[in-house]
């Protein structure tokens, strides 16, 4: 089918040729209908040698692709499963600094307090936490420890 396709390119280049004979006055005239007429030929043969070349470069840009999305996929997971981790270990060391360091009887936490937690969090434990607000202490880390405080006062005091 292919082939007829070129035959049949080949067949309106010499028509086209043959008209352009008639009619033109000029070489100009003739020169540009044959020049254009050689040109579909060859973008002809080109797309039929480059088609089966298309087929598999489609299907391999196909593949990457949904390659891609799937490493996309897991590796969100994993950062999702990474970074409730790190949040249960902070408020695992939360709960433990609170008990330890501070008291029932203090009202609110300062921000030595927080400092302390931090140096705690990042420096002993090695647990990086980006700081997207410009403050000493992370946001994260302060809203744990703000929230745990806050438990640790609802919670009935043991005797």
């Amino acid at each position: 089918m292919d082939f007829l396709k070129i035959l049949c390119l080949f067949n309106i280049s010499s028509k086209l040729d043959k008209l352009s004979e008639q009619k033109s006055n000029t070489a100009n005239k003739d020169m540009e209908l044959t020049s254009i007429c050689y040109i579909l030929i060859l973008l002809t043969a080109l797309y039929l040698i480059c088609k089966p070349l298309l087929y598999i470069f489609l299907i391999a840009a196909a593949v990457f692709i949904a390659v891609c999305f799937v490493w996309i996929l897991i590796n969100q997971k994993k950062l999702k499963q990474e970074q409730e981790l790190r949040k249960n270990t902070i408020r695992l060391l939360a709960k433990k600094f609170i008990d330890e360091t501070l008291t029932i009887s203090q009202p609110e936490l300062t921000q030595k307090d927080y400092l302390n937690f931090n140096k705690i969090i990042q420096v002993e434990n090695n647990i990086k936490i980006s700081n997207d607000y410009a403050t000493e202490v992370p946001y994260l880390i302060r809203n744990i420890l703000y929230t745990e405080f806050q438990a640790l006062k609802k919670r009935p005091s043991v005797e």
